[in-house]
């Protein structure tokens, strides 16, 4: 990537240069095509697991994941952004900030329980899967105390038949 004319408009602010992604949000591409056949799912569920793996092998949690914060290059290829909750836990210290999106949210999170910034990462990418998969939410509700409900107790409906692979997964991780 070569940059040109890059120019600093405020001292001490720092700014990072990023590949420019013309795919635009995972989202709008999964809104575009209803819902993902489960070859192109794994595709992306494949790029968003090694990018959530680089970053809890450098100490982070995102804590934010959702498909409004992966963007799509024009070869169809997965950048994780938005790494403003990003958390540095020290190790076996767990978490209190409630952060990140209620509908991507773990349990524990809602429950205001200390947590695991990892494993609600995962939690996270298991919504994730399921809206690759689906084209909707599990936990979709239009009040709120409601849809926390609904993830306090993993109460949610499959409507498309998947493979038992991807079944399982899901079960496992949500």
């Amino acid at each position: 990537m070569k940059l040109k004319n890059l120019r600093f408009e405020k001292l001490y602010t720092p700014y990072f240069p990023t590949q420019y992604c013309t795919g635009g949000e995972l989202f709008d591409y999964i809104v575009k095509k209803d819902r993902l056949p489960e070859p192109e799912a794994r595709h992306f569920f494949r790029q968003i697991i090694a990018a959530v793996a680089f970053t809890h092998h450098k100490g982070y949690a995102h804590r934010d994941l959702k498909p409004e914060n992966l963007l799509l290059t024009t070869e169809l290829q997965l950048k994780l952004i938005d790494f403003g909750l990003c958390a540095n836990p020290v190790k076996n210290k767990f978490l209190e900030t409630c952060c990140g999106s209620p509908a991507y949210a773990a349990p524990e999170l809602i429950a205001g329980n200390a947590y695991c910034g990892n494993e609600a990462d995962i939690w996270s990418m298991g919504v994730l899967l399921y809206a690759l998969l689906c084209g909707f939410l599990p936990f979709e509700d239009e009040c709120l105390p409601k849809m926390y409900q609904k993830i306090q107790r993993s109460f949610y409906v499959c409507l498309i038949r998947l493979l038992f692979p991807l079944q399982e997964l899901l079960v496992v991780i949500v």
